[in-house]
């Protein structure tokens, strides 16, 4: 009875793997708009 236990916990881990592995191809990355400010000489210090 027990070997049915193991082999219904590598079935559940496998098709966790699966799915993990289909949403990690299927999700990108936020794209976050980045602005750089140039230091101006004529600002004074």
């Amino acid at each position: 009875m027990a070997w049915k236990l193991l082999i219904g916990v590598m079935v559940i881990l496998i098709l966790a793997a699966a799915g993990l592995t289909f949403y990690g191809s299927q999700v990108t990355p936020t794209q976050t708009p980045v602005e750089q400010v140039v230091p101006n000489e004529r600002l004074g210090n």
